[in-house]
């Protein structure tokens, strides 16, 4: 995860950390939450394409975290085929994920039959820009938000 997270983190030049300590302390072994993790790595080879977090949220399949290489758009197709899959494993009846400061994720997974709805989300977090020369009126649309991002640890 930290590999990938190294590899990806200049797509996102305004986004909470998503390496591997991130997701320990946010996804493994929650006293309350039982979290599905996953991360994918191509058929032949070591580095790691995408990684995603679900979880069963009242009648829905949560898409609770992702991080994914734009250069491998097979990854969040397969990401997707993964959560069709667990949403009935989960017992819930539809799947929903919030992915906003990513427009590339959003028409993939439309493409894919997702179908995008406006929200207003309100998270209070603490980023990190590694963009230089990054203006603040940018950062509400170059922020990289997930589902993760707006619940308290």
């Amino acid at each position: 995860l930290d590999e990938l997270w190294r590899r990806v983190r200049a797509q996102h030049p305004v986004a909470a950390v998503r390496d591997a300590e991130h997701a320990l302390a946010r996804h493994a072994g929650h006293p309350h939450r039982r979290r599905h993790r996953f991360l994918v790595l191509p058929r032949f080879g070591r580095r790691p394409l995408a990684f995603a977090v679900f979880e069963r949220a009242g009648e829905e399949c949560r898409w609770v975290d992702l991080l994914w290489d734009r250069r491998h758009p097979g990854a969040l197709a397969l990401l997707a085929h993964l959560s069709g899959r667990l949403a009935p494993q989960l017992g819930a009846a539809r799947e929903a994920l919030l992915l906003g400061g990513d427009p590339e994720g959003v028409r993939r997974l439309e493409d894919l039959g997702f179908t995008a709805e406006a929200v207003a989300p309100q998270p209070r977090l603490t980023v990190l820009a590694s963009a230089p020369g990054l203006a603040i009126a940018e950062l509400g649309s170059r922020l990289v938000l997930t589902a993760d991002d707006l619940e308290p640890g």
